[in-house]
C-alpha cells in the first residue's frame, strides 16, 4: 500500500507492519542478528513468524533505528 497508483483499501494491520519493517530493515543495518533473521524470512527458509521473534521484537520496539553518519 507504500506504492503509488495502489488501490483498495489498506488491510487491517497495515500501517503497524509498514512501521515494524521499517524498523526492522533500520536494526538490520547495524545487529547482524537481526539481518540473519530478516534474511531467512525474506528468502522463505523460515516462516513469517520468525520476523516476530523476541529477539527481533524488542529492539524494535526499544532501540533507536537512527543509523550513525558515514565519517
Amino acid at each position: 500500500m507504500n506504492w503509488p497508483g495502489t488501490q483498495g483499501d489498506a488491510p487491517f494491520g497495515t500501517p503497524f507492519m509498514n512501521w515494524y519493517f521499517g524498523r526492522v530493515h533500520a536494526l538490520a543495518a547495524r545487529d547482524p542478528q537481526v539481518l540473519v533473521r530478516f534474511v531467512r524470512v525474506a528468502n522463505m527458509i523460515d516462516s513469517p513468524v520468525r520476523i516476530f521473534h523476541p529477539r527481533v521484537l524488542a529492539p524494535v520496539l526499544t532501540r533507536s533505528t537512527r543509523v550513525a553518519p558515514s565519517p
